[in-house]
């Protein structure tokens, strides 16, 4: 492996070490499904050996898939537990595959060309402490609304950047916007912060799932594993999900896991970790010509704008990745040769960050999807430059719920930001290393 691959693992591991309710209604209470054996949801996952499907059961006997016809036996992922009272069973689908059925619902398999992307990310109704969200009230929490609406723009990809579960502690008393809510690492959380939600976008195309900090172990990690993780069994903490590479057409997405890096803290005594753990990333192949682009997709932002609940305006930094990355001066080559942008969430707004007017755009794109459901950064839409990490990168941040649908070109993509109500916040250009955002007035 190159000087430059080692240098690119090593940053990579380092840096990134809906219809209005009335608040008076009680949230509903978990309907279950009342035929066991039936999947309460099923959908399609990318993972590292290829198109797994993904089927939560309520029962203890995993059914078949049909694929083309054939019926395949589904596997047991992780068993019913007193926390998690269903059963998740798995299976790959054969390369080529053209129709999947599990129980009389058609599974999205991959496309044979990408040309609709939609990006999402941290998606989970906040109640943390004082941190409350009306999870009740889709204008206040307004995930599934959008979801419907992304559904209804029929993706080839769907693309989570992580955070999912959010309900970590009780809604507090004489709150009807919460009223009724289960929290904790529970199948009921997961269940209402995503699943139900998402429902209608899991079965209109595959997903590429990121993990966030908030399925880290002590967190949602449970579910995350039990459900989402790539890998082909639940692992058990401590651990890190491996990073792994899907390869479409002309692109390669490399997923990376960054739940664990601390945003403001120097700590030395981690830095071994992340030093491990990028010899597990797969090898980019945008080396090879035949690749268009390589994408980084990580919970984390490499480079963010970051807003402060007053509204001042600060540069995102993680001290002890910067400083084992060396990345505090200017560069003076270019960094992450082989990646194009960089897909993340983290950050409550929607924001893109572009260094090509440095010479010959010395660092990849970064788009930071973190606004599609969770409370949100106070953040009016705000554009112009600012020196990220010793390099100019002009800017665009836009602070209101919204979903990112990328639209393949001739040449590169666009991209459109949309809000609640679906109308368009944001439109996009990027192709290679540049990305160009305006706000729609």
């Amino acid at each position: 492996m190159t000087q430059f691959w080692s240098n690119w693992r090593r940053l990579w591991c380092m840096w990134l070490a809906g219809v209005t309710i009335s608040a008076t209604v009680a949230f509903p209470q978990p309907p279950h499904l009342s035929v066991p054996g039936q999947p309460t949801h099923a959908w399609t996952e990318f993972t590292s050996e290829g198109v797994s499907v993904r089927a939560i059961i309520n029962g203890p006997d995993c059914p078949s898939v049909s694929v083309d016809g054939e019926s395949i036996p589904m596997a047991v992922r992780a068993k019913s537990s007193a926390e998690f009272p269903v059963t998740t069973c798995q299976t790959l689908i054969p390369s080529g595959a053209k129709s999947a059925v599990v129980n009389g619902q058609t599974l999205a398999l991959a496309p044979r060309k990408l040309r609709r992307i939609v990006v999402i990310g941290d998606t989970g109704c906040r109640l943390k402490g004082a941190e409350v969200q009306d999870c009740n009230d889709p204008k206040i929490w307004p995930f599934a609304t959008m979801i419907r609406n992304a559904a209804a723009k029929h993706p080839d990809l769907v693309i989570h950047v992580g955070d999912y579960y959010y309900r970590e502690t009780s809604c507090p008393e004489q709150r009807p916007g919460c009223n009724g809510s289960p929290h904790g690492d529970l199948w009921d959380s997961w269940r209402l912060d995503f699943f139900d939600p998402a429902s209608s976008l899991l079965a209109a195309a595959p997903w590429i799932f990121a993990r966030g900090n908030h399925e880290q172990c002590g967190r949602g990690s449970s579910g995350w594993f039990r459900f989402l993780d790539a890998a082909s069994a639940p692992l058990t903490c401590p651990a890190t999900s491996a990073p792994f590479a899907v390869h479409f057409d002309r692109l390669q997405l490399d997923v990376i896991d960054t739940a664990d890096v601390v945003d403001k803290q120097l700590s030395i005594d981690r830095l071994a970790f992340y030093q491990k753990q990028i010899s597990a990333i797969p090898a980019n192949a945008s080396v090879n010509k035949k690749q268009e682009a390589t994408w980084v997709i990580t919970h984390k932002p490499l480079w963010g704008y970051e807003l402060t609940r007053a509204g001042q305006s600060m540069i995102a930094q993680n001290p002890m990745l910067a400083a084992a990355a060396e990345m505090m001066d200017t560069p003076r080559s270019v960094q992450l040769p082989g990646v194009d942008l960089l897909l993340a969430g983290h950050i409550h707004l929607f924001g893109a960050l572009d260094f090509s007017s440095n010479q010959a755009s010395l660092r990849p794109a970064q788009l930071i999807v973190g606004d599609s459901g969770t409370a949100l950064d106070s953040a009016d839409v705000r554009s112009g430059e600012e020196t990220i990490d010793g390099l100019l990168a002009k800017y665009v941040v836009k602070g209101n719920f919204g979903y990112f649908v990328l639209d393949r070109k001739k040449k590169g993509w666009t991209g459109i930001l949309y809000s609640t109500e679906d109308a368009p916040l944001v439109r996009c250009t990027y192709h290679q290393r540049q990305i160009e955002c305006q706000a729609v007035e």
